[in-house]
């Protein structure tokens, strides 16, 4: 019995990681653009442009996330909400296919026709462990 408590110990330990090596693994591919250490299939899109540009939005999402967190704690009426997309953007249209047939994706977010958000199995706890590993590593730079 005890062996088996463990394995379900190491095996939630294992997703929780996961599910951070995720957020580490879109600041990386911002930072070096290498797709291979992201994704677990092969992108069709002809540049990376629509990738980059759906990494940006879910990191930015999860980062808001985050500071409306900050907000709720200090009794500002906020609430969390999804991530609004228009299917007639390339980028919306990689985020489709990121949820569809990378099983890190599918995992921890769902995906419908005009909102991304996180799959519903994922507690509250998981949500707010990535929305701050976002709002941590995710600094993008001020462009004059």
């Amino acid at each position: 019995m005890k062996t088996v408590f463990m394995i379900l110990i190491q095996v939630g330990k294992f997703k929780e990681e996961d599910m951070d090596n995720l957020v580490k693994d879109m600041t990386q591919f911002l930072r070096n653009r290498k797709s291979e250490t992201l994704l677990s299939y092969k992108s069709n899109s002809q540049d990376k442009r629509s990738l980059v540009v759906a990494i940006i939005d879910i990191l930015s999402w999860l980062k808001l996330g985050y500071k409306r967190e900050l907000w709720m704690k200090e009794g500002k009426s906020v609430k969390q909400k999804p991530l609004k997309i228009n299917m007639d953007y390339p980028w919306c249209q990689e985020l489709k296919q990121l949820v569809e047939e990378d099983h890190r994706f599918s995992e921890y977010f769902t995906m419908t026709e005009k909102e991304f958000d996180f799959n519903q199995k994922i507690s509250d706890g998981k949500r707010s462990e990535m929305r701050k590993t976002a709002f941590d590593l995710y600094n993008p730079q001020m462009r004059t």
